[in-house]
């Protein structure tokens, strides 16, 4: 169980293959990530590192780190310590919007993976206020 406020990240082996989610319950929450997020397609950062943050609880990985890619593509790379999803700005102001969608309801959920390229099947899920904190 996770402290309230916080933004629990877990990696684990889900129904449809490796699962990533971020599960978020406070609107506070949602738009502090839609801010780091922002960030990356603003120019304001090219790389951030959310262990280095205290309001994420991450599980089943050391790390999730949020990238601007150098090329023109979009990926995600997977280690037994971390995962990078680099984006380009276009596929983090995308994601941006997939936030503000949620921020615009009561709860849901936005599915990130189908805007980056991989090598394995990956479900990288952002869930609002649907009760599924461990």
């Amino acid at each position: 169980m996770t402290k309230k406020g916080a933004i629990f990240v877990d990696f684990y082996p889900g129904a449809y293959g490796p699962t990533l989610i971020i599960i978020i319950d406070e609107i506070e929450e949602l738009v502090f990530f839609k801010t780091l997020i922002s960030k990356l397609c603003n120019n304001n950062t090219n790389r951030l590192s959310l262990h280095e943050y205290e309001k994420f609880n991450i599980s089943g990985i050391s790390d999730l780190v949020l990238e601007v890619s150098n090329n023109r593509h979009s990926e995600i790379k997977v280690t037994k310590e971390r995962i990078v999803l680099y984006g380009t700005k276009d596929t983090w102001e995308t994601c941006c919007c997939l936030v503000d969608a949620l921020i615009k309801t009561s709860s849901g959920h936005q599915y990130f993976e189908r805007y980056f390229e991989y090598d394995e099947d990956i479900v990288v899920e952002l869930s609002y206020k649907e009760n599924l904190k461990k």
